[in-house]
C-alpha cells in the first residue's frame, strides 16, 4: 500500500490518509485522497481549466473555457485501479507468493459465469432483519445476487471445467482447498457443493503433481498439490520455445555502440552496465531480475538507445497497462500490453520485422 500511496497518488500532488484493517478473512484498506490541489493560500479549486497544445486553456465553441477534476476522471480512476493490480502483483512476486490478481472480467478472461454483486455491511444486516421477523426481503440487489450465484452453480455442474479455469487465472499450483474455496462463493447447499467438488477432483483435466505427505522438518501435513494438463502443455511449450531462442544467435549490438551509448550515461552503475551489454547482447532471449528501486528502466532507456544506435526498432510489453505505460513513459520504447500486441497482430496490424 506505501508502495501503490507513493507512485499512483503523492506523485500527483496529492495528500493520502489510509487505514489498513486486518478483518479475519476480509483484510482491507481505507484510502482517501485530497480533491483539491494544496496551494499557498490553502486548498484550490476542485476544478482546473484543461491546458491545449499551445499552453493555453482550451475553449468550446462557444468561448467557453474547459474543466476537468483536478482529482481526475473515469479514465483516471480505471488506470489508479489497474496500478493498484499491478503493484499487488509486482510484491506478490517479489515476496515468493504464488498468486496473481487479474482486475479483469470474466468475460474478458473467457470464464462461463456471471459476476456476482458485492454486497455491503448494511445489505447483510437487513436481509438478517428481514430473516429474523419472518419477512421476504424486498431487495433487488439481494434477490439479483442468488440469482446470478444459482445460475453460476448450474453452469458447473453442467461443466467443471469453469471451476480450474477460475483457479488457474491466479495460480499454477493448487490444492483442494483452493477448490473449495472457489466453489464456496458460488455454492451453499452442502449435497451440491460436495457433488461439485466430487466432479472437478474427477475431471480428466486435472493432474495430481504431489500426494500428500508429512514435512519432515515440521511435522505437518502438506497436502496434495494438483495443476491443469491445459498449464503443463502451456508451460512445456514456454520452456521448449525458450531453449530454441537461447540457442540461436541475431540482434546483437557492437562494444563501440554500447560504448558511446555508456558515455552519455555517466551515472549508470557496473551492473547496469553488464545488464545492458547481457540484453543487447546476440542471444535471442535474455532475463534480467531486479527488485523495485534497482534501476531497471533507466537500464532499459540505455539498453534502447543502444539497440536504435544499431539500427533497430524497440517495442516494449507488459502484462499491465500501467507498467506498460511506466516503460513507454519512462524508457522511451513504445509499450502495450501483450494483450494488445496480441490482438493487433491477429488483425495483421504492427508487424514485426526482422
Amino acid at each position: 500500500v506505501r508502495d501503490f500511496v507513493e507512485r499512483h497518488v503523492l506523485s500527483n500532488g496529492m495528500v493520502a490518509d489510509w487505514v489498513y484493517h486486518d478483518n479475519p478473512g476480509n483484510p482491507h484498506i481505507h484510502l482517501m485522497t485530497t480533491l483539491r490541489p494544496l496551494t499557498e493560500a490553502g486548498f484550490g479549486a476542485k476544478k482546473v481549466p484543461v491546458i491545449g497544445e499551445d499552453g493555453q486553456p482550451l475553449r468550446t465553441k462557444a468561448g467557453k473555457i474547459v474543466y476537468e477534476l483536478w482529482a481526475g476522471s473515469a479514465d483516471d480512476f480505471n488506470a489508479l485501479r489497474d496500478g493498484w493490480f499491478e503493484r499487488q502483483n509486482h510484491h506478490l512476486a517479489i515476496n515468493g507468493v504464488e498468486l496473481r490478481i487479474d482486475g479483469r472480467s470474466y468475460e474478458k478472461r473467457g470464464i462461463e459465469l456471471e459476476p456476482t454483486i458485492h454486497l455491503g455491511v448494511g445489505t447483510k444486516a437487513i436481509e438478517r432483519k428481514a430473516e429474523s421477523r419472518g419477512v421476504r426481503a424486498e431487495l433487488e440487489r439481494l434477490d439479483l445476487n442468488e440469482a446470478r450465484r444459482a445460475e453460476n452453480a448450474r453452469r458447473m455442474l453442467r461443466r467443471p471445467q469453469i471451476v480450474l479455469d477460475l483457479i488457474t487465472r491466479e495460480k499454477s499450483v493448487f490444492d483442494e482447498r483452493d477448490i473449495a474455496k472457489v466453489l464456496h462463493r458460488y455454492v451453499d447447499d452442502h449435497y451440491v457443493f460436495q457433488q461439485l467438488l466430487a466432479r472437478v477432483m474427477q475431471s480428466s483435466e486435472l493432474l495430481r503433481l504431489q500426494r500428500d505427505t508429512i514435512d519432515l522438518t515440521t511435522g505437518e501435513r502438506v497436502r496434495s498439490r494438483y495443476t491443469t494438463r491445459e498449464l503443463i502443455r502451456l508451460e512445456a511449450e514456454m520452456a521448449r520455445q525458450a531453449t530454441w531462442l537461447s540457442e540461436r544467435k541475431a540482434n546483437g549490438v557492437s562494444k563501440s555502440v554500447l560504448e558511446a551509448v555508456f558515455s552519455r550515461h555517466t551515472r549508470l552503475s557496473p551492473e547496469q552496465k553488464a545488464a545492458i551489454e547481457h540484453v543487447a547482447g546476440s542471444a535471442r532471449i535474455a532475463a534480467v531480475v531486479g527488485r523495485a528501486g534497482a534501476g531497471k528502466t533507466t537500464m532499459m532507456k540505455a539498453a534502447r538507445e543502444a539497440w536504435e544506435l544499431a539500427g533497430y526498432r524497440v517495442v516494449g510489453a507488459a502484462l499491465a497497462g500501467k507498467a506498460a505505460e511506466g516503460l513507454e513513459k519512462e524508457a522511451g520504447i513504445r509499450s502495450r500490453t501483450l494483450a494488445s500486441w496480441e490482438l493487433r497482430w491477429k488483425q495483421q496490424r504492427d508487424m514485426l520485422d526482422a
